[in-house]
């Protein structure tokens, strides 16, 4: 017999579970749930009540579908999903089809998606006959379906299937079985919420015949998109009950909040619940919620814990995020020829032994940043050295080979109690008589460490936060709630390639199957649900509906309908745009207890010879966090080397030519062959040069061309200003100015006895600015090189005037962009009015310049590094924002 109650908000799933208890004996009905939390939840109850509890009280749904199977049909084996997808990539590689990378996923998903079809009597003759009737879709995915429904019949017959399949075969196996009480006689209570598909609902009718069943069904108003959700309840019929009558449900107080990252929904989390807590709210009536909170975790188990917040969750750690185990498993993929940039830098610098230390970070990213293949190890020959040895990694072995090749690379000072871990859990799940190549029993151990989790404190129910997934929220009491991460990115399920919905519900409306629609998410319908849950009377009741504009990597997010939906009903409504700032948390306090800005530079700079520059300087107006990262704490941004060169590169490169080509006793008389060898012997002095020969040349061709047509204008500017001469190559100055070392190299200086002509290289005209606005755009170069000249800071051209200032553009060999005086005659052309000013107009600039340059000094001096940067949207491209705490940016 089956009884179905209709649920219309998560209170009459907790009556229902109340009425359960009340009368509870070792004879009541096994409690079915869908997660973990549920279980626990009513196994703890169980065990107030009496005292103890048997494991058949209460199960997972999972658990029963294997516990018949194991009943019904013991010779069956149950592979996890990870396993049967890299089966079915091993057995691809086999049958050497060319497929779209990432094929065995597809496959799996076809596999899942279309079980009950594959294991129905009728199922194949039913999609053939859709297929005829729809031709678009036959071309365009029956191809996959046929492969999945190949590799459904290859794991059948060896007596194998995933644990999504259990239920789809359970239901045609046990269909015609007279006797069902010899696998199962005791009744049943699901409690499985939208976690339930066709084949459940078949097993249902199936056991119904025998036992007494009982089907919470969640019923009430839900939009059009996500009514097939409960497709699968229409399929059991209303029997004896009517459906509950509608309740005039009272919605929380409710606020919506956006945040710009991930990191600020954490500070929100853990400064609200503060302020919860101080006005005498329990920590038991406070949850956080998310679609997976383990995103969050990391960061927020550390909030938490700093602010001194008891959690009701495990504090675990993967096994994966060790250093020496992500280390072990890269250094495998290596052997076997899988090189990439970051398994080659995990490998290199997780591990604790002395290879960790054979290159700086960011040499060792300007160096393997590209990298195609296992010749790119050369570029370093430590690295090749280490990492050249091979593994066979095609060869067929079984799982205990595998581990025979794979254990000798596993650090012998290590902790073996992890590697004993690992063993038990890839060999209690890899027992099974097929061979796969290195490369895939080294991807599925990956998959398997990958899961392997250590708790480092026990989960309690009893007090703190509840922290956990929307799938399990509805067995929860509090009184407030935050849920986090409302975007479409977290909220929407993976579906499956070139599958429409459409197609899916054709299907299922012309053969009576009920296939899952693949853009419908239970998330979806998971916060809908919760959000039905009305006031706990007695208790100040609120919900904060929170997202993120960016994730922990800085991804852009967009915001879910549900979250816009919120807006609008929160009074006043509140703006999609609007940005909130979280309050500080105790984290930050301890941050901002710190030394303070004075004692912290002094002890920065007792170990560090810190020297300004006119690059410098430009940064630190730009950020003083910019420039705090490059000079204080020495962080480089190295190009990286790639097929060809860098523009960075290219431009050292042609300006060491350069100053060659402008050397006096060779009065710009070059031949074609000293030139290029000029440029090869530049790149043999320069390691950061390197590139294939072939693109080597017809660079060298490009560069050669640019200089050959440099030394014709040359030519030509001597004969028309024959006073002007080179005084200086690479002219080098060093002085102190307001306490603080200034450093740098001047490109090019001309002029005559009493003048000088300042000349900067730059390979493009790029974002070269005009004389006014050097110093409101930031380009100071010129002017700070005009300022030394003329103060004397570079004792070997005294105190000359500087008459002319230019960017030199190589790629055009215009030299306008700058400035010159009426005192240049002879040296410049002066009739042309473009860039000319007064020197009245010089003097001006100058002693603005000076006057900001020695205040951005003292602020340095004062380490005043706070990020506040001179146009927020510098931020957008900055490659130190992940470092960076600006209050703009968490």
């Amino acid at each position: 017999m089956l009884k179905i109650t209709y649920l219309d908000s998560p209170i009459d799933r907790s009556q229902a579970l109340s009425e359960h208890l009340q009368n509870f004996s070792p004879q009541s009905p096994t409690w079915i749930v869908s997660d973990l939390r549920s279980k626990f939840e009513i196994q703890k109850k169980i065990l107030t009540l009496q005292g103890f509890y048997e494991d058949e009280d209460v199960l997972r749904v999972n658990e029963l579908w294997r516990l018949l199977l194991k009943r019904a049909a013991p010779e069956f084996r149950v592979l996890s999903a990870d396993l049967i997808r890299v089966v079915v990539k091993d057995q691809l590689e086999q049958m050497k089809v060319t497929l779209s990378k990432g094929a065995e996923q597809i496959i799996c998903d076809f596999m899942d998606q279309f079980a009950s079809v594959f294991f129905h009597p009728m199922g194949d003759q039913s999609i053939q006959t859709w297929f005829e009737a729809h031709p678009e879709s036959r071309e365009r995915w029956k191809n996959w379906y046929l492969l999945a429904e190949k590799f459904s019949f290859f794991f059948l017959e060896r007596k194998i299937l995933s644990p999504k399949w259990i239920s789809a075969y359970l239901s045609e196996v046990l269909a015609d079985r007279p006797q069902l009480q010899k696998i199962w006689n005791r009744d049943l209570v699901f409690d499985l919420g939208v976690d339930i598909t066709q084949s459940e609902s078949d097993l249902i009718r199936i056991f119904e015949k025998n036992l007494n069943l009982k089907v919470l069904s969640p019923e009430f108003e839900l939009p059009p998109q996500m009514q097939s959700l409960l497709k699968p309840y229409e399929f059991l019929g209303n029997r004896d009950l009517k459906k509950n009558p509608r309740k005039n449900i009272v919605r929380r107080q409710g606020e919506s909040f956006r945040f710009s990252s991930f990191l600020g929904e954490v500070k929100h989390v853990v400064a609200q619940a503060r302020k919860w807590a101080d006005s005498g709210v329990p920590l038991s009536d406070i949850a956080v919620l998310a679609p997976e909170i383990e995103i969050y975790w990391p960061a927020l188990s550390d909030f938490l814990a700093h602010e001194g917040l008891a959690v009701q969750k495990a504090r675990t750690q993967r096994l994966s995020s060790l250093p020496v185990i992500s280390s072990w498993l890269s250094e495998l993929r290596l052997r076997t020829g899988q090189v990439d940039a970051p398994t080659l830098e995990t490998a290199h610098y997780s591990g604790a032994t002395s290879k960790a230390r054979l290159l700086r970070v960011d040499d060792f990213q300007s160096l393997f940043e590209n990298i195609l293949d296992l010749q790119d190890l050369a570029r370093s020959k430590e690295i090749e050295k280490y990492f050249g040895t091979q593994i066979q990694s095609h060869k067929k072995i079984s799982s205990e080979e595998f581990l025979g090749q794979a254990l000798p690379y596993w650090p012998a000072h290590s902790n073996f109690e992890n590697l004993e871990k690992i063993l038990k859990e890839f060999l209690s799940k890899s027992n099974f008589p097929f061979e796969m190549s290195f490369s895939n029993w080294s991807l599925y151990l990956e998959k398997t460490i990958s899961r392997i989790e250590t708790a480092e404190t026990d989960l309690n129910l009893n007090s703190g936060i509840a922290v956990v997934n929307f799938s399990e929220g509805d067995s929860l009491e509090a009184s407030h709630r935050i849920f986090l991460g409302l975007t479409q990115d977290q909220m929407r399920s993976r579906s499956i390639p070139w599958v429409l919905p459409a197609e899916i519900l054709s299907f299922n409306r012309d053969f009576g199957f009920y296939l899952m629609d693949p853009e419908i998410s239970q998330l979806q319908f998971d916060l809908v649900w919760l959000s039905r849950a009305p006031n706990q009377i007695g208790k100040p009741n609120t919900d904060h509906w929170c997202l993120a504009s960016t994730d922990f990597s800085g991804n852009l997010l967009n915001p879910s309908q549900f979250w816009m939906e919120q807006c609008h009903l929160q009074d006043p409504p509140r703006h999609f745009e609007e940005i909130s700032r979280p309050e500080p948390t105790r984290w930050d306090e301890i941050q901002h207890e710190c030394l303070t800005q004075e004692v912290a530079f002094q002890a920065i700079q007792r170990h560090r010879d810190i020297h300004l520059s006119a690059s410098s300087l430009e940064r630190f107006r730009d950020c003083p966090f910019v420039f705090f990262s490059e000079k204080i704490l020495q962080l480089r941004d190295l190009p990286e080397i790639d097929l060809d060169l860098d523009r960075r590169t290219k431009g050292q490169l042609i300006h060491a030519v350069l100053e060659k080509l402008m050397d006096p006793e060779k009065k710009l008389r070059w031949s074609l062959a000293e030139i290029d060898q000029l440029f090869e012997d530049e790149k043999q002095a320069w390691p950061e040069a390197r590139i294939q020969d072939s693109l080597w040349k017809a660079l060298k061709e490009k560069q050669i061309k640019v200089v050959l047509r440099f030394l014709d204008q040359e030519r030509e500017w001597q004969k028309k200003y024959p006073q002007s001469r080179v005084l200086g190559r690479e002219v080098s100055f060093d002085f102190k100015m307001e306490g603080m070392r200034w450093k740098g190299v001047i490109d090019r200086v001309d002029g005559d006895a009493a003048r000088l002509v300042v000349l900067d290289y730059k390979t493009s005209a790029g974002s070269n600015q005009t004389f006014p606005k050097w110093l409101s755009e930031n380009k100071i170069q010129l002017g700070l090189y005009t300022w030394i000249l003329e103060s004397g800071l570079i004792p070997e051209f005294g105190a000359r005037e500087v008459v002319g200032a230019f960017y030199y553009v190589l790629k055009n060999l215009d030299r306008s962009a700058g400035f010159k005086t009426e005192a240049g005659h002879g040296l410049l052309d002066i009739e042309r009015k473009k860039s000319a000013i007064s020197s009245e107009q010089k003097k001006e600039f100058l002693q603005q310049l000076e006057a900001e340059v020695r205040l951005r000094t003292q602020e340095i001096q004062a380490g005043e590094f706070a990020p506040k940067p001179r146009d927020f949207e510098l931020c957008d491209n900055c490659k130190w924002r992940n470092l960076c705490r600006a209050p703009h940016l968490t």
